[in-house]
C-alpha cells in the first residue's frame, strides 16, 4: 500500500509514497514529489520557503 497526494489541476498525482519505504513513512507521510514536480512549504505572508518543521502553505509547480 502507498499514499498519494494529489488535486484535480495537478493531473492528478504530486506526491507518493513507495513500496519501498518503511511502514511508518507510508502511513505517517504523503511521500516525496513525483518525478518533474518541485513542492515547497511557503511563509503565506512573505513567500519564502519555510524551515523544515515549520507549518506554512504549500507550493509546488511542474508538469500540467
Amino acid at each position: 500500500m502507498t499514499i498519494m497526494y494529489g488535486q484535480t489541476e495537478s493531473s492528478p498525482v504530486i506526491t507518493m509514497s513507495c513500496v519501498d519505504d518503511p511502514l511508518e513513512k507510508r502511513v505517517a507521510t504523503v511521500g516525496c514529489a513525483c518525478a518533474n514536480t518541485e513542492v515547497r512549504i511557503v511563509n503565506p505572508a512573505s513567500g519564502e520557503t519555510t524551515e523544515i518543521g515549520e507549518q506554512g502553505s504549500y507550493a509546488r509547480a511542474g508538469t500540467w
